[in-house]
């Protein structure tokens, strides 16, 4: 394995906490790819199997609007795991993703990530407090949308 992942993964907040046993677990059960850009991470109605942690690099996630153009819904930046509500909800993508630049993303099996959930409360209080966050930025840009057509 290239020592950047592995890396990437210590440094992260979600996996510092991992005691070495596990992470070595988890390190063998990741994989790694990298997109250039404008090539697909996953589209739309794809089997949802995995966690996408982008160690380097950024991505955005798309939707067809009405009129078949695509909609950009929403970027994930370095350090960024995704889905962060979707892997309990469905087993199919919702969004299409796209690498805007060359992007490093490790792929980590749902099934290994929840037995790491299960395990280490600390990566439920990082995922909680990404979700509040990804909440508060919805909530911020409805009401902007709202501002606009009063």
């Amino acid at each position: 394995m290239l020592d950047e992942p592995r890396i990437l993964l210590r440094e992260s907040p979600m996996f510092n906490e991992l005691n070495l046993i596990d992470f070595d677990h988890l390190l063998k059960k990741i994989s790694i790819h990298y997109y250039e850009k404008n090539v697909y991470l996953f589209k739309y109605g794809e089997p949802l199997t995995t966690i996408y942690f982008i160690a380097r690099g950024k991505a955005k996630l798309v939707q067809l609007d009405g009129n078949g153009k695509d909609k950009t819904i929403k970027y994930l930046l370095e350090n960024e795991v995704y889905p962060l509500n979707h892997f309990y909800m469905d087993n199919k993508h919702s969004y299409t993703a796209i690498a805007l630049e060359t992007t490093l993303v490790i792929h980590i099996p749902i099934y290994f990530f929840e037995q790491l959930l299960a395990k280490y409360p600390l990566i439920n209080v990082y995922l909680i407090k990404s979700i509040q966050h990804e909440i508060l930025s919805i909530h911020n840009q409805l009401n902007c949308e709202f501002t606009k057509r009063e």
